[in-house]
Protein backbone atom coordinates (compact mmCIF):
# COMPACT_ATOMS: atom_id res chain seq x y z
CA UNK A 1 0.00 0.00 0.00
CA UNK A 2 1.26 3.93 -0.62
CA UNK A 3 0.34 6.30 1.90
CA UNK A 4 2.55 9.64 2.93
CA UNK A 5 4.42 8.79 -0.29
CA UNK A 6 6.08 5.74 0.54
CA UNK A 7 5.33 2.04 -0.03
CA UNK A 8 4.52 0.10 2.67
CA UNK A 9 3.86 -3.41 3.71
CA UNK A 10 1.69 -5.75 5.69
CA UNK A 11 3.72 -6.74 8.83
CA UNK A 12 7.53 -7.26 9.58
CA UNK A 13 9.69 -7.95 6.53
CA UNK A 14 10.62 -11.26 7.91
CA UNK A 15 7.03 -12.28 8.57
CA UNK A 16 3.94 -11.41 10.56
CA UNK A 17 4.90 -13.01 13.86
CA UNK A 18 7.31 -13.40 16.69
CA UNK A 19 7.85 -16.48 18.04
CA UNK A 20 7.89 -14.96 21.65
CA UNK A 21 5.21 -12.67 21.67
CA UNK A 22 1.20 -13.25 21.82
CA UNK A 23 0.54 -10.88 18.64
CA UNK A 24 0.25 -11.06 14.76
CA UNK A 25 0.30 -9.05 12.16
CA UNK A 26 -3.17 -8.59 10.36
CA UNK A 27 -4.46 -6.20 7.41
CA UNK A 28 -7.82 -6.08 9.51
CA UNK A 29 -5.77 -4.17 12.35
CA UNK A 30 -5.40 -0.98 10.16
CA UNK A 31 -7.51 1.37 9.40
CA UNK A 32 -7.17 4.44 6.68
CA UNK A 33 -9.04 7.78 6.34
CA UNK A 34 -9.51 11.15 7.28
CA UNK A 35 -6.27 12.10 6.88
CA UNK A 36 -4.32 9.39 8.61
CA UNK A 37 -3.51 5.52 9.23
CA UNK A 38 -4.80 3.56 12.48
CA UNK A 39 -2.91 0.61 13.87
CA UNK A 40 -5.18 -1.29 16.13
CA UNK A 41 -5.12 -3.48 18.47
CA UNK A 42 -7.84 -6.87 18.19
CA UNK A 43 -8.88 -9.71 19.30
CA UNK A 44 -8.53 -11.95 16.06
CA UNK A 45 -7.26 -15.81 16.90
CA UNK A 46 -5.04 -17.40 14.59
CA UNK A 47 -2.81 -20.30 14.78
CA UNK A 48 0.45 -20.70 13.34
CA UNK A 49 2.92 -23.05 13.14
CA UNK A 50 5.91 -21.77 14.34
CA UNK A 51 9.30 -23.87 14.36
CA UNK A 52 11.03 -24.97 17.52
CA UNK A 53 7.46 -23.84 19.42
CA UNK A 54 6.06 -27.16 21.40
CA UNK A 55 2.47 -27.08 22.02
CA UNK A 56 2.30 -29.35 25.18
CA UNK A 57 -1.62 -29.75 24.56
CA UNK A 58 -1.16 -31.18 21.21
CA UNK A 59 -2.73 -34.78 20.53
CA UNK A 60 -2.32 -34.89 16.38
CA UNK A 61 1.52 -35.03 15.95
CA UNK A 62 0.43 -32.10 13.20
CA UNK A 63 -0.49 -29.76 15.66
CA UNK A 64 2.57 -30.17 17.89
CA UNK A 65 4.28 -26.72 16.61
CA UNK A 66 0.79 -24.73 16.13
CA UNK A 67 0.82 -21.89 18.33
CA UNK A 68 -2.26 -19.61 19.37
CA UNK A 69 -2.00 -15.83 18.89
CA UNK A 70 -4.99 -14.37 20.28
CA UNK A 71 -4.41 -10.92 19.23
CA UNK A 72 -3.83 -9.03 15.89
CA UNK A 73 -1.85 -5.28 15.35
CA UNK A 74 -1.27 -3.10 13.01
CA UNK A 75 1.83 -3.44 11.61
CA UNK A 76 3.68 -1.47 8.77
CA UNK A 77 7.09 -1.82 7.41
CA UNK A 78 8.47 0.14 4.29
CA UNK A 79 9.29 -1.24 1.25
CA UNK A 80 11.64 1.37 0.35
CA UNK A 81 15.41 1.50 2.20
CA UNK A 82 16.44 5.04 3.70
CA UNK A 83 20.26 5.82 4.01
CA UNK A 84 20.86 9.31 6.13
CA UNK A 85 18.29 12.28 5.98
CA UNK A 86 15.51 13.89 7.95
CA UNK A 87 12.38 11.56 9.01
CA UNK A 88 9.57 13.44 10.63
CA UNK A 89 6.60 11.55 12.27
CA UNK A 90 3.25 12.68 13.34
CA UNK A 91 1.33 10.60 15.20
CA UNK A 92 -1.12 10.10 18.08
CA UNK A 93 -0.73 7.19 20.96
CA UNK A 94 -3.05 4.47 22.04
CA UNK A 95 -3.90 4.76 25.89
CA UNK A 96 -4.21 1.43 27.60
CA UNK A 97 -2.50 -1.19 29.58
CA UNK A 98 0.63 -3.66 28.28
CA UNK A 99 0.58 -1.65 24.96
CA UNK A 100 4.11 -1.32 22.77
CA UNK A 101 3.64 1.05 20.38
CA UNK A 102 6.65 2.09 18.01
CA UNK A 103 8.04 4.24 15.81
CA UNK A 104 11.39 2.37 14.15
CA UNK A 105 14.16 1.89 11.48
CA UNK A 106 15.89 -1.36 10.91
CA UNK A 107 18.71 -2.48 8.67
CA UNK A 108 17.13 -3.78 5.85
CA UNK A 109 18.98 -6.85 5.35
CA UNK A 110 20.02 -8.16 8.51
CA UNK A 111 19.07 -7.26 12.69
CA UNK A 112 20.84 -5.71 14.57
CA UNK A 113 21.49 -2.19 14.15
CA UNK A 114 18.14 -0.95 14.83
CA UNK A 115 17.04 2.66 15.63
CA UNK A 116 14.06 3.13 18.18
CA UNK A 117 13.11 6.99 17.37
CA UNK A 118 9.95 5.84 19.81
CA UNK A 119 9.01 2.71 21.61
CA UNK A 120 6.50 2.55 24.16
CA UNK A 121 5.54 0.55 26.92
CA UNK A 122 2.79 0.75 29.36
CA UNK A 123 1.86 -1.08 32.86
CA UNK A 124 -1.01 -0.50 35.53
CA UNK A 125 -1.09 3.18 36.40
CA UNK A 126 -4.88 4.32 36.43
CA UNK A 127 -6.13 5.72 32.54
CA UNK A 128 -2.85 7.81 32.06
CA UNK A 129 -1.25 4.78 31.63
CA UNK A 130 1.01 6.58 29.29
CA UNK A 131 2.87 8.97 31.59
CA UNK A 132 6.38 9.52 30.49
CA UNK A 133 8.93 8.47 33.04
CA UNK A 134 12.69 10.04 33.42
CA UNK A 135 14.98 9.16 30.97
CA UNK A 136 17.25 7.98 33.95
CA UNK A 137 15.18 5.12 34.77
CA UNK A 138 14.46 3.95 31.11
CA UNK A 139 16.97 0.46 32.10
CA UNK A 140 14.49 -0.72 34.79
CA UNK A 141 12.88 -3.85 34.25
CA UNK A 142 9.92 -3.52 35.95
CA UNK A 143 7.04 -5.39 33.48
CA UNK A 144 4.52 -2.53 35.10
CA UNK A 145 6.87 0.68 34.20
CA UNK A 146 5.51 3.12 31.54
CA UNK A 147 8.33 3.86 29.57
CA UNK A 148 8.82 5.63 26.23
CA UNK A 149 12.56 6.31 24.84
CA UNK A 150 14.27 6.34 22.03
CA UNK A 151 17.78 4.39 21.50
CA UNK A 152 19.86 2.80 19.22
CA UNK A 153 20.44 -1.12 19.09
CA UNK A 154 24.15 -1.87 18.20
CA UNK A 155 24.34 -5.60 19.47
CA UNK A 156 22.67 -9.03 20.52
CA UNK A 157 23.76 -9.05 23.41
CA UNK A 158 21.42 -7.28 26.31
CA UNK A 159 24.61 -6.60 28.07
CA UNK A 160 26.25 -4.70 24.96
CA UNK A 161 23.00 -2.91 24.16
CA UNK A 162 22.12 -1.63 27.78
CA UNK A 163 26.14 -0.28 28.14
CA UNK A 164 26.02 1.50 24.58
CA UNK A 165 22.02 2.47 24.47
CA UNK A 166 19.90 5.29 25.99
CA UNK A 167 23.44 7.09 27.35
CA UNK A 168 23.58 10.21 24.14
CA UNK A 169 20.60 12.39 25.68
CA UNK A 170 20.61 16.31 25.44
CA UNK A 171 19.15 18.67 27.77
CA UNK A 172 16.77 16.97 30.25
CA UNK A 173 16.14 13.43 29.73
CA UNK A 174 12.52 14.37 30.53
CA UNK A 175 10.27 12.76 27.76
CA UNK A 176 8.57 15.35 25.87
CA UNK A 177 5.26 13.55 24.21
CA UNK A 178 2.08 14.34 25.24
CA UNK A 179 0.25 11.37 26.32
CA UNK A 180 -3.67 12.40 25.27
CA UNK A 181 -3.01 14.53 22.33
CA UNK A 182 -1.00 14.84 18.47
CA UNK A 183 2.92 14.32 18.50
CA UNK A 184 5.80 14.89 16.34
CA UNK A 185 9.07 13.01 16.40
CA UNK A 186 11.58 13.96 14.15
CA UNK A 187 15.10 12.31 13.51
CA UNK A 188 18.04 13.34 11.68
CA UNK A 189 20.99 11.17 10.53
CA UNK A 190 24.32 11.96 9.19
CA UNK A 191 27.63 10.38 8.47
CA UNK A 192 28.77 11.42 11.97
CA UNK A 193 25.81 12.13 14.10
CA UNK A 194 22.17 11.08 14.63
CA UNK A 195 19.58 13.38 16.59
CA UNK A 196 15.92 12.99 17.82
CA UNK A 197 13.39 14.96 19.04
CA UNK A 198 10.45 15.00 20.69
CA UNK A 199 8.21 17.94 19.87
CA UNK A 200 10.99 20.22 19.41
CA UNK A 201 12.75 18.87 22.33
CA UNK A 202 15.84 17.06 22.19
CA UNK A 203 15.90 13.66 24.00
CA UNK A 204 19.18 12.08 21.86
CA UNK A 205 22.13 12.75 19.93
CA UNK A 206 24.61 10.13 19.65
CA UNK A 207 28.11 11.07 17.99
CA UNK A 208 30.49 8.18 19.20
CA UNK A 209 32.26 7.22 16.03
CA UNK A 210 32.34 3.41 16.86
CA UNK A 211 28.26 3.84 17.31
CA UNK A 212 27.62 5.68 14.12
CA UNK A 213 30.07 2.84 12.59
CA UNK A 214 27.02 -0.05 12.77
CA UNK A 215 24.90 2.23 10.89
CA UNK A 216 27.21 3.61 8.06
CA UNK A 217 28.02 0.69 6.83
CA UNK A 218 24.35 -0.77 6.72
CA UNK A 219 22.63 -1.64 3.65
CA UNK A 220 20.09 1.38 4.32
CA UNK A 221 16.97 1.16 6.78
CA UNK A 222 13.37 0.22 6.68
CA UNK A 223 10.62 2.01 8.55
CA UNK A 224 8.26 0.11 11.55
CA UNK A 225 5.05 1.63 12.25
CA UNK A 226 3.61 -0.43 14.65
CA UNK A 227 0.86 -1.18 17.36
CA UNK A 228 1.66 -4.25 19.87
CA UNK A 229 0.66 -5.75 22.81
CA UNK A 230 3.32 -7.48 25.16
CA UNK A 231 3.07 -10.78 26.83
CA UNK A 232 0.81 -9.56 29.54
CA UNK A 233 -2.27 -8.01 27.52
CA UNK A 234 -5.45 -10.03 28.47
CA UNK A 235 -8.71 -9.59 27.85
CA UNK A 236 -9.80 -7.32 30.31
CA UNK A 237 -7.05 -4.77 29.13
CA UNK A 238 -8.44 -4.62 25.70
CA UNK A 239 -12.44 -4.74 27.11
CA UNK A 240 -11.33 -1.76 29.02
CA UNK A 241 -9.81 0.03 25.57
CA UNK A 242 -13.15 -0.59 24.33
CA UNK A 243 -15.08 0.51 27.13
CA UNK A 244 -13.57 3.41 28.60
CA UNK A 245 -12.98 5.32 25.67
CA UNK A 246 -15.03 8.28 27.44
CA UNK A 247 -11.67 8.15 29.75
CA UNK A 248 -8.86 8.62 27.47
CA UNK A 249 -8.44 4.77 26.45
CA UNK A 250 -8.03 4.27 22.43
CA UNK A 251 -6.54 1.13 21.17
CA UNK A 252 -4.88 2.87 18.29
CA UNK A 253 -1.78 4.13 17.32
CA UNK A 254 -3.22 7.26 14.46
CA UNK A 255 0.24 8.04 12.10
CA UNK A 256 -1.05 11.12 10.58
CA UNK A 257 2.03 11.75 8.28
CA UNK A 258 5.58 10.25 7.69
CA UNK A 259 8.45 12.71 6.15
CA UNK A 260 11.43 11.83 4.67
CA UNK A 261 13.97 14.35 3.23
CA UNK A 262 17.11 12.95 1.83
CA UNK A 263 19.23 16.30 2.39
CA UNK A 264 20.01 16.14 6.22
CA UNK A 265 22.28 19.07 5.56
CA UNK A 266 19.36 21.39 5.26
CA UNK A 267 18.69 20.56 8.69
CA UNK A 268 22.13 21.18 10.15
CA UNK A 269 21.01 24.08 12.23
CA UNK A 270 18.58 21.66 14.21
CA UNK A 271 21.87 19.62 15.16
Amino acid sequence: MECFGINWQIGRPWGNYHPEHICWNAPESIVRGQGRIGLGVDYNPMEISVPGYINQDAEDPDDLHRKLYPWSVGYLTSLDTFKYGYFRMSFRLPIGNHLWPAIWLSDSRTWPPEVDIMEGWTGYYGWQVFKPKSARRMYRTNPVADRIFPSVHIGTDPAEHTARSYRRLGGTPVCYLDITGNNICEFIWSPDRMVIYYNKHKVMEETDPEILRYYNECHGMKIHLNNYVTNDFTMADFRQMESAEDKGFCRWFYIYDVRYDPDYELYSEKM
